[in-house]
């Protein structure tokens, strides 16, 4: 994404680590900020979200090998009190809302957009990635 001009910055969480023997998930709360320009008014685009990496000790060092997202919300705030932005209600219709703004905005850069991402919105697809990653590291499922 960097290399097509989306210069995101993440503010991070303080990290839990939750290990068993050579195995750990360590999950962090995020927010994901994007300056753009919408509709001629300068805004940020905040994404909250909830990062989960799967680590694994191998030769006694420790390395990252997944990272997965599960999406809260996100919220546009223009650069200047006082400015508004007005997004028609219908380009924005066919995104989750876990992750809605984010996604009207990708797309508007060319990128394609999966619906099928982990947010708070699909519970369903919440459980099934904590089910997945929790047993690969033989702990049990924590929300």
């Amino acid at each position: 994404m960097a290399e097509r001009g989306v210069a995101a910055k993440h503010r991070l969480g303080p990290i839990l680590v939750r290990l068993n023997q050579e195995r750990a998930v360590d999950s962090l709360t995020a927010t994901i900020d994007l300056p753009l320009e919408l509709a001629g008014v300068q805004a940020t685009l905040s994404t909250h979200a909830r990062f989960l990496y799967r680590a694994e000790r191998r030769t006694a060092e420790w390395r990252l090998f997944g990272f997965d997202v599960v999406y809260s919300r996100d919220e546009l705030t223009p650069a200047i009190a006082g400015e508004t932005i007005a997004i028609d209600p219908s380009e924005v219709k066919g995104f989750r809302s876990s992750y809605r703004l984010l996604g009207y905005h990708l797309k508007t850069l060319g990128f394609s957009i999966d619906s099928g991402l982990a947010g708070e919105d699909r519970p369903d697809l919440v459980d099934a990635l904590h089910e997945e990653l929790f047993a690969w590291a033989g702990l049990p499922i924590a929300s």
